[in-house]
Parts: structure tokens; C-alpha cells; sequence
């Protein structure tokens, strides 16, 4: 482990989920918002905490601008290049990946709205508790429901938003960037981890299913996998990129 406190930029390769986070006791920016939280009183100070680290990013900006040998002053936005833009936006959005993300997601939300399968099977479980019956053992079912289901909600929107960064920054700016230390990459590591999660999660609430949910959630996983498998093949070498922090653990495989 480094001697410093904190850990450079290991805030730009994290899934945001601080709460979760096992190194947001390393983490600048966590730890910047924390200490700004606890003068929030009111909105008006919450809006102004944001406009301070949307200032401190920007200054952040010019400062790697600068040891890149970049004038961010001198550029200029013009017609041209934001077209360019908004052209890699949209043909991302229009992206197999980034399709299969979104109806995942899609369907993932719309199940879970529409069945309340577990919410249903929680105030059963609570009841059995309140009666005494396998107290322990049902504590533990309702504790399985709400992990799986929180780490499900987080994530199932973040992948795709992930890919649409990965897919827009590809292929890596050779000039600016490492062939794998870069923006493409970073993103969709991220995607991986978001799937690799959600897997585990509803792979934990597969045996509280009846037969016809039980269908459903296997195609999901099966969706998953899939995903998973042809982000792997999209970025071949996105097992090789190195979060600061993180990636001491093994790659996805």
C-alpha cells in the first residue's frame, strides 16, 4: 500500500456506490464531500457545495490540460466538432452493447415494478419472524432480498451508461492516451463489475422463485452473460487496465 492518504484519481475508476466502497477511507473527493456535507442546512447550501466541485474539476481539467502540453484556452467549439460529438453519441446509443444494456435494464425495471413478487414475500417473512418461526433463517432471507435487490437497482442503468462512454472513446486517442490505460477501457471495466454484480444478486434470489419467475431470471442471467462476453470481445484488452486502488484483485473472466 502507498504511504499517502489518498489515492490519485481512484475516484474517476469507482461505480460510485461510497457506501459500499472498501477504499473510500482513500478516496479525496469522498472524503471533500463529506466534510462539505456536514455544514448542508438547506438547499441553497447544497447548491452551493455543487457549484464548488464543479469548480474544482474544472481546475482539474486545466491542470492536466497543462501537463499535457494542451491550451484548453485556445480551443475553439465550432460547428463541426460538435456535430462530430453528438454523431458518436447517438451512434453509440445505436451500439449492440449499449442495445442489449438497455433492454436489460428495461426489463430488469418493468419485472420488478410490475411482479412485487418480493415484496410480498418479505411481509410474509416478517410475519413468520413475528410468530416465531425460524426467526434466524428468515432474518437472513429478508437480508438476501434487500442486498440483491439494492446492488440490481444500482447497477441496472449504469451499464449502459458505461458503454455509451466506452463505445464513444473508442478506439483511444494514441496522441493523449495509453493503448490500455484509457477512457475506453476505465468504462468498460465498469460495465463488467456492474454486470458481474447483478449476476451475483439475482443469482442469490433464484431459490426464493416459483417456477415461472425462476424462467425469467435465468434469461436475464443468460442476457448477462452474453453482454459480458461481447464487451470482452469489443475490448479485448480491457482485463489488462489497472484501476488505481482496486486491481490488485484478479480480471473478469
Amino acid at each position: 500500500m502507498k504511504s499517502e492518504k489518498y489515492i490519485p484519481g481512484i475516484y474517476n475508476y469507482c461505480d460510485r456506490w461510497c457506501e459500499k466502497c472498501q477504499l473510500a477511507h482513500r478516496c479525496k473527493l469522498y472524503a471533500d464531500e463529506q466534510e462539505q456535507l456536514k455544514n448542508v442546512n438547506s438547499q441553497d447550501d447544497f447548491i452551493e457545495i455543487v457549484a464548488k466541485s464543479l469548480s474544482k474539476t474544472i481546475e482539474l481539467l486545466y491542470t492536466i490540460a497543462e501537463e499535457k502540453g494542451i491550451d484548453l484556452d485556445a480551443i475553439e467549439t465550432d460547428e463541426e466538432l460538435e456535430k462530430e460529438r453528438q454523431t458518436k453519441f447517438e451512434e453509440a446509443t445505436q451500439h449492440p452493447l449499449f442495445l442489449s444494456a438497455e433492454e436489460y435494464s428495461n426489463k430488469a425495471s418493468q419485472w420488478l415494478k410490475e411482479k412485487d413478487y418480493f415484496e410480498k414475500e418479505k411481509a410474509e417473512l416478517i410475519h413468520l419472524i413475528e410468530i416465531g418461526v425460524d426467526v434466524e433463517k428468515h432474518k437472513k432471507s429478508i437480508q438476501i432480498i434487500d442486498e440483491a435487490l439494492s446492488i440490481i437497482n444500482w447497477y441496472q442503468f449504469q451499464i449502459s451508461v458505461k458503454l455509451s462512454t466506452s463505445i464513444r472513446f473508442f478506439p483511444h486517442d494514441a496522441e493523449f492516451e495509453d493503448e490500455i490505460q484509457n477512457m475506453h477501457h476505465a468504462a468498460a471495466k465498469i460495465a463488467l463489475i456492474g454486470i458481474e454484480n447483478s449476476m451475483k444478486a439475482w443469482q442469490s434470489l433464484l431459490e426464493m422463485l416459483n417456477e415461472e419467475n425462476e424462467d425469467f431470471i435465468l434469461n436475464l442471467l443468460l442476457q448477462l452473460e452474453r453482454l459480458k462476453r461481447n464487451i470482452l470481445t469489443q475490448f479485448p484488452l480491457v482485463n489488462q487496465f489497472k484501476r488505481p486502488g482496486f486491481d490488485e484483485r484478479k480480471s473478469i473472466q
